[in-house]
Parts: C-alpha cells; sequence; structure tokens
C-alpha cells in the first residue's frame, strides 16, 4: 500500500489478487501500521503515533472453474456391476463464496450413467460416474460425455472436460459358425492342397476373447484325418493326399471353433463331404497262360487257343465299361463271359519259328470315361520248330586267298552254314561234291584243308562245291561255290616309276600344300603296294614332308624363291614286309615365281633427281634414263615405264620399255620453268606391281 504524506490517504500499490495474497482464507484480512511524524525546526520527523488500520480484501468473479486434462479416457471392463463408479477429479475454481463453483452436470443424459459430486473437507470436490445399467461392448464400446462445473459469480463461469469411457472385453460370448451345417459335392481328382471350404464363424469379443482357432472335432474319425487337413488359423479344409471315391465316397465328420479367451468358449458345426467319381483307374490286365500254350508249334492251325485274359476297373458306369484288342495281327481277341470281362486270345495268323523263337503278343484296354484311360499288358510264348529250312551258307561263293608253298593239312578257310531251324533240325554237317583229292573238308566244323603243295606258277585258281545237310527227317541241304586264288610269296623288291623325278610349284603357298606324289610297283603284288616312302638318310630336308603311305610331298613352309628356286633330296621306298628291299630316287623340286615384289627405281632418287635442259633444246632430246629394278623372274620382273604427273602441257614423253624420258617438241621461252614430273614404273606379272 501507499499512503500520502500531507492527507494521509492510504492507496493500493499495484492490483491485489485475493487469490495470491490468501488464497485458501474465507476472510482475506490485511494490517497496515501507519506511522504520524511531526516535523521540528531541525529539521529531524518526530514520531508521534503508529496507527494500526485493517484491510478486509473482498472477493470478486475472476476465476473461471477449470479442470487439470481438457480430456479424459476412462477404461471400464464390461462385466462390471450395476453401481460401479468410476472416479476422476472435479474441477478447481480460486474464488471463494459464491464465486467459488456451485454445480457440475453430465452431458448427454444417456441413462447409462450417472455423475456423482463427492465433497472433501478442504473444500475441493472429486466426481463420481455411476454405472446406472449393465454394460456390452458388442453393442456399445465407448461413451463420449462432457461434465461442466459452473461457479456462482454474476455472470456465472463454467469449465469443462471431455469424458470417453472405453468399454473393455470380456469373454463373454462363444464363436458361432456361419452358414451350418456343412454341405459339398467335390470329384474324387480334387487337387490335393486345394481348399474345398472355408469355414466361417464369427465372434464378437475382441483380441483373444475373439481369436478363433479351427480344428477337427476329437471325435473325427482316423480316415477322416487321413484325407483331410485344416488351417487351424483360416478354417480351410483341404485334402492331404488324394482322394479316393472307390474307398471312401462319403467323409462326414465334425468341426470345432475355439476362442483364445480365459477360459475359451467354443462351438461345432458337421461337415459333409460327397465324393463324385472320375475316371482315375485304368483297366488292370491279367493274362493267364495254359502250360499247353507255353510253346505253340510254328504249324498251329487257325483259331487255336493262346490264353485269356482277365480285365478289371473299379471305376463305376462308364468310367467302369472296357474294350480291348491287339494290333498284332496274327492274333484276334473273343469275349466269352456275360458277367465279366475275360478274353481268349485265338491264332489268326500261321507263327514262323525262323522268324520268331518266342512271341510277345501286347493286349491294351480302355475304358469309356472322358477322357478314357486305358493299359496294357504282354506275355511270351515260344514257337515251337519244324524242319522247313535248309542250311544257309553265309555266302553263295567263296573267294578265298591261299599263299603258295604251304604245308599239307594248312587250313585255307573255314566255311559256316546256319540253319533257322533248331535243335536237330539245325545239326549241319559238310562234304565235297568235287576235288576230293586236292581239298579237303570237315565233315563237323566246315574247316577246309589243302591236301596238296599249291603252286601258283603252276595253278593260280580253283573252283569247286562245298555241300552243308541238316539231319532232320526229311534232309535239307544246300551248296556253296569256294574259288580258292593262290598267292605269290613275296620275292620283288618295290620299284620306284623313275630315278629323277622332277616337280615344280608356286612360291608363297600355304604350309601343307600339295606338290606331287612319287609312284612305285612291285611285282609281287601290284594291286596291293605294301610298301613305305621315306626321305633318304643322307638328306635333310626341313622344308618338304612326305606320306610314308601315299608318296604325297607337301611343303611345311611358305617357300621364298628369291631365297630358294629349286630343292633336291634323295628318296627312299622300302617293302613294309621285307625291310631289305629298298630302292631309291632323286627328286627336283623347281618354286615358280609369284609376282610378289613391285619394281624398285634406283635412278632418279631423293639425292639426284633435279635435270637441266636450255628451253630451246630440239625435240628428241633425251634428258635422263629411268632405272628400275624386280626381283621376280621373267615377265614378272619385266619393266614398263610412264609418267604419272607433271606432264599437263605434253613437253616431255618417256620409252615404256627402255626409261628414256625425251623432250616432245621444242619448248619455248615462256614455258621455261622448273617442271616436277612423278614418272612410275611397274612389272608385266600376271598382278601387275
Amino acid at each position: 500500500f501507499d499512503v500520502d504524506s500531507k492527507t494521509g490517504s492510504l492507496t493500493s500499490a499495484k492490483r491485489l489478487n485475493r487469490e495470491e495474497i490468501c488464497p485458501f482464507d474465507e476472510i482475506c484480512k490485511l494490517k497496515v501500521d501507519i506511522g504520524v511524524y511531526i516535523k521540528q525546526s531541525s529539521g529531524i520527523d518526530n514520531l508521534v503515533k503508529i496507527i494500526v488500520v485493517s484491510v478486509f480484501l473482498t472477493d470478486i468473479n475472476d476465476n473461471t472453474p477449470k479442470f487439470k486434462d481438457s480430456r479424459l479416457t476412462l477404461e471400464v471392463p464390461e462385466s462390471v456391476p450395476v453401481g460401479h463408479v468410476l472416479l476422476l477429479s472435479g474441477a478447481d475454481d480460486p474464488d471463494i463464496g459464491s464465486n467459488a463453483i456451485q454445480s457440475y452436470r453430465m452431458i448427454p443424459d444417456i441413462g447409462m450413467f450417472e455423475l456423482q459430486v463427492i465433497k472433501n473437507l478442504d473444500g475441493s470436490s472429486d466426481l463420481g460416474i455411476e454405472v446406472k445399467r449393465r454394460l456390452d461392448r458388442e453393442t456399445m464400446d465407448n461413451f463420449n460425455l462432457k461434465i461442466i462445473a459452473q461457479d456462482g459469480g454474476n455472470p456465472p463461469k463454467s469449465g469443462s472436460v471431455d469424458v470417453e469411457i472405453v468399454v473393455l472385453d470380456n469373454n463373454d460370448n462363444k464363436p458361432q459358425f456361419l452358414n451350418t451345417p456343412f454341405g459339398f459335392t467335390i470329384p474324387e481328382d480334387f487337387p490335393v492342397g486345394k481348399t474345398i471350404v472355408k469355414l466361417a464363424a464369427v465372434d464378437p469379443d475382441l483380441e483373444n476373447n475373439g481369436k478363433l482357432v479351427y480344428s477337427f472335432s476329437t471325435r473325427a474319425s482316423d480316415k477322416v484325418k487321413q484325407y483331410l487337413g485344416i488351417n487351424n488359423q483360416s478354417g480351410d479344409i483341404f485334402p492331404i493326399k488324394k482322394l479316393d471315391y472307390e474307398s471312401d465316397p462319403i467323409l462326414e465328420f465334425l468341426v470345432d471353433v475355439r476362442d483364445q479367451g480365459n477360459p475359451p468358449k467354443s462351438s461345432q458345426a458337421s461337415v459333409k463331404i460327397n465324393i463324385t467319381d472320375v475316371n482315375d483307374n485304368a483297366p488292370q490286365l491279367k493274362v493267364n497262360l495254359p502250360p499247353a500254350s507255353k510253346s505253340i508249334s510254328e504249324d498251329a492251325v487257325m483259331g487255336s487257343f493262346v490264353a485269356h485274359v482277365s480285365v478289371f476297373d473299379s471305376d463305376s458306369g462308364p468310367n467302369g465299361e472296357i474294350t480291348c484288342e491287339t494290333e498284332d495281327d496274327r492274333f484276334s481277341l473273343l469275349l466269352f463271359s456275360d458277367f465279366a470281362y475275360i478274353f481268349k486270345i485265338l491264332l489268326q495268323k500261321p507263327l514262323d519259328y525262323e522268324e520268331a523263337k518266342n512271341v510277345t503278343v501286347n493286349v491294351s484296354c480302355k475304358d469309356k470315361g472322358d477322357p478314357p484311360l486305358s493299359n496294357s499288358t504282354s506275355f511270351t510264348f515260344n514257337v515251337g520248330d519244324e524242319n522247313d529250312n535248309a542250311p544257309v551258307f553265309a555266302r553263295q561263293e567263296y573267294r578265298v586267298a591261299f599263299t603258295e608253298n604251304n604245308s599239307i593239312g594248312d587250313e585255307i578257310v573255314e566255311l559256316k552254314a546256319t540253319d533257322k531251324d533248331s535243335g536237330i533240325n539245325a545239326k549241319i554237317f559238310y562234304d565235297l561234291v568235287n576235288l576230293t583229292n586236292i581239298v579237303s573238308v570237315d565233315k563237323n566244323n566246315g574247316k577246309l584243308k589243302a591236301e596238296i603243295v599249291f603252286d601258283r606258277e603252276v595253278k593260280s585258281e580253283y573252283n569247286f562245291l562245298v555241300k552243308a545237310s541238316d539231319s532232320g527227317n526229311p534232309i535239307l541241304s544246300t551248296t556253296a561255290n569256294v574259288v580258292v586264288i593262290i598267292m605269290d610269296q613275296n620275292d620283288h623288291p618295290p620299284l620306284f616309276t623313275t630315278k629323277h623325278f622332277k616337280f615344280v610349284i608356286l612360291e608363297n603357298q600355304q604350309p601343307g600344300t600339295y606338290v606331287d606324289r612319287l609312284n612305285a610297283t612291285d611285282a609281287d603284288n601290284n594291286k596291293n603296294p605294301t610298301f613305305l616312302f621315306s626321305f633318304a638318310p643322307d638328306s635333310v630336308v626341313n622344308d618338304f614332308s612326305i606320306d610314308p603311305y601315299t608318296g604325297f610331298i607337301k611343303t611345311k613352309i611358305v617357300l621364298n624363291r628369291e631365297k630358294q628356286g629349286e630343292y633336291e633330296f634323295r628318296v627312299f621306298v622300302t617293302d613294309k614286309e621285307k625291310s631289305t628291299y629298298v630302292d631309291d630316287a632323286v627328286v627336283t623340286i623347281t618354286v615358280l615365281d609369284d609376282n610378289d615384289h613391285a619394281p624398285t627405281i634406283t635412278y632418279p632418287n631423293e639425292y639426284n633427281k633435279t635435270v637441266f635442259c636450255p628451253y630451246d633444246s630440239p625435240a628428241g632430246t633425251i634428258l635422263l634414263t629411268v632405272e628400275a629394278y624386280d626381283q621376280d623372274t621373267h615377265d614378272n620382273a619385266k619393266i614398263s615405264y610412264s609418267i604419272n604427273k607433271g606432264n599437263d602441257k605434253n613437253l616431255f614423253m618417256i620409252n615404256e620399255e627402255s626409261g628414256q624420258i625425251l623432250i616432245r617438241r621444242t619448248i619455248q621461252a615462256s614455258e621455261a620453268e622448273t617442271y616436277p614430273l612423278v614418272v612410275g614404273a611397274h612389272d608385266n606379272g600376271g598382278k601387275s606391281q
């Protein structure tokens, strides 16, 4: 406070706030001591009295009721009983008396809750929200309310807080299947792993209380669990193995759905799956061969019984109706039962032991499904032999080479005959028809032996017949012609056809280029020479090779005539069977020129290329002679000359053969100047350079 020293007026020194000065007092009393002084002549003030002043500070409504939070969230389980109270703090208003909070109210009034005001000793209030009706989260899971606090000022002031009441879930609902009972029809070839049905169940509870797990009932049969699986999360039911209409046409069972509450709640539903037949079974075939049918003679008559086939298909309807056939036209199928698919197999065409000693018969059957399924089987029986084939030699004529000067008893050749029959019908004996004093034959193995010493110079060829007979009844036989050619012994050396071979080859060919071949003869056996070609040991030849069998001479390098224009060396031919038989010859190879060098101009050159002549020199005056050379030969080295450039005024000419450059006409004084001429030299080869 301030006091006027002259008038004694007491005034406030600043704005007074009762809530700050005495916030908790009903009566706000302030004590002020005022001193009274007498001013003396000496200038010193003298205190004569102290006045105690009491100032009562009254309240004005300058504060609004205020909650601690502008928004509150309260959670309450849906299972709380009616009358349960949710507590929260009241609003605060520093004002007092009628300016303090006078009332609370809650909006909207939905009848589910009632607001309670709880007065505290210190004058503050707590609030309670009482549950008036049973809560059901599945019906309403939250409520949004507003609580308003109002003071008694004039005009009144108010504050509010928004309250959200969240109803927490209790496991008070059990799962319920939708669209029960479940019934489905699927084919037996329904894919493994594909969903047959997706079970649908609902549980209005939340989180684990509403989290569902599907399973087969504990009473579901092992047969159901053998064929079906269930996804416990999604409720998908699916085959875990191939379904089989023939063994299990109906699968009927119970399924459970259980929530994850504590304790859990569950429900059951029945499922019936009808499985329809599809054509998934091929016919099954069984062949029955009677003992007598294990071997059938090749002369068996048409219509003879061979075997019978039993066929079964486990499918139903058209899927189980069967037709059978055999692709072998030597046999036919005959259905001979009205109650089962049993077929006779009958012989329709003659058998031939020589063509096949045993026969495999294929029988195929198919049902009438869509698409049809088929199966096949085969059986084999032996064909009995009859003596209906004569022996046959491997060849009608044997031409045999036999060397002269042999020993008596030497084997000439082994004759071989075969008989398509078997057993005794195929046992063969051999004998000679003629020349029995020249050769002999072993009757059991057909080995032909010499009975004389042959001399090619006396007779070079012998012809005779050999007979082969079987042991059947009747005996069947055949003959073969034998020609024995007497061969000369090796008593002559090989000889070159010339003692001096002369070959030519063009230079610059790739290595391996064929040059020519060496030729030799042998008086012993000119039709099939048995000699080898080689370089003579005293000839060192690095640039050529000889094929030892053919006598072909080939290059080993790229030849260069300018380096070496001719090669000469000795060669041998040797009898391969008798190495002491040798002949020799000389080989000369001339390398022909390939135009592989361009002419080189030696004059004029960079050191001497200027010629002076008076401008009045007469026509025909020789100025100089162009000189050039070429490393090639013949036309490849013959050079022709020309002026290629600089003779625009046609003042000069050149002799193509000699290279002389001459004045063509008299040169005028006005034409006296320097003329740079370009001259050329080219050869006359096939590819001129």
